[in-house]
């Protein structure tokens, strides 16, 4: 619930325009309900590795940080439009070599998904080595958990691809184990 001048309203994309476009018409779990979310939805589709699925969650994710007005957020989200722009990023960041040494495969959108959100190699091979192992039968991914495994006490998603070991997305959240997740 968000409250604007007193006033109690239902969740709303954008809560200061609620007086135009009247009450969200989506539950809670009817979908995406603000731009973070927003962000979190492209970043699964652009995860997926579907060509045009892909890019199109990657449109989305700069939508949302265009939204936001996440300057960071959006010269990331439009470096997976330039041909091998992430690949230029990280290799500015010096972290091209560090995906090499450590045999963890990374795709490129879960690399500029770790560059956006302050998620390093090690944090990731932590993650696939201590992190809780769950199958996702939505997406058909093993997701690799690692509870607080943040300073902030905010929870570590790794998705992988079940029949490569590829890292394939990251998340960094609360409450990211899901009931349909199924322990493995």
């Amino acid at each position: 619930m968000s409250y604007e001048n007193g006033i109690k309203f239902d969740t709303y994309i954008n809560p200061s325009a609620a007086h135009l476009y009247g009450k969200n018409p989506y539950g809670a779990y009817m979908g995406p309900q603000n731009a973070d979310e927003w962000e979190t939805f492209g970043d699964i589709l652009g995860a997926s590795e579907i060509p045009l699925v892909a890019q199109a969650g990657d449109l989305i994710s700069l939508g949302a940080n265009v939204y936001k007005g996440s300057a960071a957020g959006m010269a990331i989200s439009a470096a997976a439009f330039v041909p091998f722009g992430s690949e230029v990023k990280l290799a500015a960041k010096g972290g091209t070599n560090a995906l090499v040494k450590s045999g963890v495969e990374i795709s490129e959108h879960a690399a500029l998904r770790m560059s956006e959100r302050g998620i390093t190699q090690s944090m990731v091979e932590t993650g696939l080595s201590k992190g809780g192992k769950y199958f996702d039968p939505k997406n058909g991914t093993f997701n690799y958990v690692l509870k607080n495994g943040f300073a902030s006490g905010n929870d570590l998603l790794i998705g992988t691809n079940t029949v490569t070991g590829r890292v394939t997305t990251v998340l960094r959240g609360s409450n990211l184990v899901k009931p349909r997740f199924i322990p493995q």
